[in-house]
């Protein structure tokens, strides 16, 4: 297949030809993402509580970056697809953590304040 790289020279969909009849694994992608973010949502206080915060920031971001390594280099539609799944969660477990961690120790007249900030930058 012949591809337009005047803009990019390589995308997701070139990479692995997600056209015609492999066009349906390309949702694929954004929906792994998510699941990886909802099995996060259900562990991630519990770890929290558990370890605590400190270590699960520091553990999710680690594998946030290695999972992002393993995304750039994949070879592979379906080592790149759990990648992204792993990236979904990790991703959820700093913010989360992060985001508690800072309110926790936030004086409760500026939590509004800080909670705006880490939501809208």
């Amino acid at each position: 297949l012949v591809y337009d790289d005047s803009v990019f020279t390589a995308t997701v969909v070139t990479e692995w030809n997600l056209v015609c009849d492999r066009k349906a694994l390309l949702p694929t992608l954004t929906f792994t993402y998510f699941i990886g973010n909802v099995i996060s949502i259900l562990l991630t206080g519990v770890l929290s509580d558990y370890y605590g915060r400190r270590k699960l920031i520091l553990i999710s971001s680690i594998v946030h970056i290695i999972s992002s390594w393993v995304a750039f280099i994949s070879t592979n539609y379906w080592i790149f697809l759990i990648a992204r799944m792993v990236l979904g969660g990790s991703i959820h477990s700093v913010w989360a953590g992060l985001f508690i961690l800072v309110q926790e120790t936030t004086p409760k007249g500026d939590r509004t304040l800080t909670a705006g900030v880490m939501n809208f930058g």
